[in-house]
């Protein structure tokens, strides 16, 4: 339906274009031929002269002044600065393309943005300048007109395009230079933790040449109509904002609509229709079955150490798993009991030299040899283990998996930000049951510590979210803590663009 309207707004404005492609005299112009002038060359528009010396001095001048930064705008530059040929003017005015793109920057409201973020008064004045040849000696020139009104089209063209399909806040750029990275001891800078790692599409080179291709074709209705964001909840978080004047209700919903262009489809699913969505601010994790879900509380990392988003299959389920302790906690937490063989007997680790593969006695390891990545720390499996009976292992950058605890007094909690990344989940075996069915049975009641792995076949995609406001299995829109603070980063840097 949305994209009924999109394309009736499309044809009722492009209507308009007939006046303008009128000249001024009254004859009735072409838009097929694409204005391609040399410094040389002059355009006639009735009685009024404008030199390709003039425009492109115009354009440059644009180009030249335009310090925004977001990738699209220097894209923007970018097809200027290298002399490419102009995309909407012509010899006779503009191309009816304009009063499309018009169309649909005319609807950012809905969004929540404002429609001067893509210079709709700008190109709706300009537009009318060149249809009722209203030019002047000063700064509305016929040079000065078409140089505007070209150059605006494609920034807006290319903020909207782009904005739509791939988002206007890039989640590498927000999240990934939050955290630093320091050292226990000097608090020395390391550099920043990686926060966001899940599989999503920016809008690259490829796709902005193809965008600005549609141009010249004059192709963009489709290309425009595609860019909107497919899924069903993203339609029912648009008409939530357009029922609402609250707003912290419209912040909320505008940066969940932001989340949703990242991932614009729904996630694919394993090959019979199996999936696990970890949803942070919720501390939920939803097992997907194509009949059913299954819901369970989960623990994630504090605020200080954040569990990072990400998509992975999970392929494995181990029992009884022995940990190989990360080193951020070797370094923050472990070091700092070098040599005291005691503490490492009373928590069951040991130490193993990585090279030779011979475990180490405590009291001979310094914090400094610890330190050196040289020597691994790890937990056996078993009683009192912190990964508990079992781990669900997925491939991914951090070391992250969801696991067991030994500790599940906290799920009694509201606010379970308690680990240093993984996730912890509330009934382990449940979940193993949804991976690799009845064999888990026989595990729950085995007491012994020996430790055995599963595969998962088919592996199941495992995707852990950020939504603060959460379509949840009942169909029921909920909101959540913004336990991270990533809506407040979302909001600054997609304000320049909201109303």
């Amino acid at each position: 339906m949305k994209n009924l309207i999109l394309l009736f707004i499309v044809v009722v404005v492009g209507t308009a274009c007939d006046s303008l492609l009128l000249s001024c005299k009254g004859g009735v112009a072409s838009s097929e031929f694409i204005l391609e002038i040399s410094d040389s060359d002059s355009v006639y528009i009735d009685s009024f002269l404008v030199t390709g010396m003039e425009l492109r001095s115009e354009i440059n001048m644009m180009y030249l002044h335009d310090y925004d930064t977001t990738p699209t705008d220097r894209n923007t530059r970018h097809y200027y600065r290298n002399k490419n040929e102009y995309l909407w003017i012509n010899r006779l005015g503009v191309d009816t393309s304009a009063y499309t793109l018009l169309g649909f920057i005319s609807t950012v409201g809905q969004l929540g943005f404002s429609q001067e973020a893509f210079y709709a008064s700008a190109i709706r004045n300009d537009l009318e300048r060149m249809r009722t040849c209203h030019f002047d000696s000063d700064s509305n020139t016929i040079s000065k007109v078409m140089a505007r009104t070209e150059y605006h089209l494609t920034k807006a063209y290319l903020r909207y395009v782009a904005g739509q399909r791939y988002g206007y806040v890039s989640p590498y750029v927000a999240f990934n230079r939050l955290d630093l990275i320091d050292t226990a001891s000097s608090r020395r800078h390391l550099g920043f933790r990686r926060l966001y790692d899940a599989n999503t599409l920016r809008p690259d080179s490829s796709f902005i040449v193809n965008a600005l291709s549609r141009i010249k074709q004059r192709d963009i209705d489709t290309f425009l109509i595609n860019s909107q964001p497919q899924s069903k909840e993203y339609a029912e978080l648009e008409a939530m904002l357009a029922e609402t004047t609250d707003k912290d209700r419209r912040r909320l919903i505008i940066c969940n609509m932001e989340k949703l262009r990242w991932n614009a489809y729904d996630p694919p699913v394993s090959s019979d229709g199996r999936s696990v969505v970890v949803n942070i601010p919720s501390f939920q994790l939803y097992a997907y079955c194509p009949d059913s879900v299954m819901t369970m509380r989960v623990g994630c990392g504090s605020r200080h150490t954040k569990t990072p988003l990400l998509n992975s299959m999970i392929e494995r389920v181990d029992f009884n798993p022995q940990w190989h302790i990360p080193m951020s906690i070797i370094r923050n937490d472990v070091a700092r009991h070098a040599g005291d063989r005691e503490w490492f007997d009373r928590h069951n680790y040991y130490i193993v030299e990585r090279s030779s593969g011979k475990q180490i006695d405590p009291e001979y390891v310094s914090a400094d040899m610890l330190l050196s990545g040289k020597y691994r720390v790890s937990q056996r499996g078993g009683e009192g283990n912190s990964l508990g009976k079992l781990v669900f292992r997925f491939p991914n950058n951090f070391s992250v998996y969801l696991h067991d605890t030994s500790t599940p007094a906290f799920f009694s909690r509201s606010y379970r930000g308690v680990s240093h990344g993984c996730i912890r989940v509330q009934r382990p075996f449940d979940l193993a049951r949804f991976m690799l069915g009845g064999v888990v049975d026989k595990w729950e009641k085995d007491t012994t510590n020996v430790t055995r792995s599963r595969n998962v076949n088919p592996r199941v995609p495992i995707y852990i979210i950020y939504k603060t406001l959460f379509k949840c299995p009942d169909g029921q829109w909920q909101t959540y803590p913004d336990v991270y603070g990533y809506d407040e980063i979302i909001y600054r840097r997609i304000k320049p663009f909201l109303r």
